[in-house]
C-alpha cells in the first residue's frame, strides 16, 4: 500500500490555505474534512463528511495518508468540552495510517487587544 494522500481536518482560514498550498505544489490526492461533507467553490478536492472527535471515523478517512492536517477548531466556548476529543481522533487517525501529522495552533491569540 502506498500512503500518498493528504487528510485536511477543518475548512477553515488554515485548512483552506493548506488546501491551495498543495494544490500549488501539485498534490493529487487531497482530502479536506468537516462534518458537512459540504465546501463551496472548489474543485478537485474530496470534501468527506466525518466526526474528528470519532476516532473510528478519523481513522478510516486518514486510510493510506502520508500527512494528516490538524486545522479543526472547535467555537471558542466549547475548546474545553470538544479540542481534546477532536485531537485525540486525529491523532489516532493519522498514527493508525502512520502519517506525519501537521498541527496547525489556533489564531485566537492575534486576535487580543492591541
Amino acid at each position: 500500500m502506498v500512503n500518498n494522500a493528504h487528510v485536511i481536518f477543518g475548512t477553515g482560514p488554515v485548512g483552506m490555505a493548506d488546501m491551495r498550498e498543495l494544490r500549488r505544489r501539485g498534490v493529487q490526492d487531497i482530502r479536506m474534512v468537516n462534518r458537512s461533507g459540504r465546501l463551496q467553490g472548489e474543485n478537485n478536492v474530496r470534501v468527506i463528511r466525518g466526526d474528528a472527535s470519532n476516532a473510528a471515523e478519523s481513522i478510516a478517512i486518514c486510510e493510506e495518508a502520508a500527512v494528516v492536517y490538524h486545522c479543526a477548531q472547535p467555537g471558542y466556548l466549547n475548546w474545553p468540552k470538544r479540542f481534546p476529543a477532536i485531537t485525540n481522533g486525529i491523532l489516532e487517525g493519522a498514527a493508525a495510517a502512520n502519517a506525519k501529522l501537521v498541527y496547525a495552533d489556533n489564531l485566537y491569540m492575534y486576535t487580543g487587544n492591541n
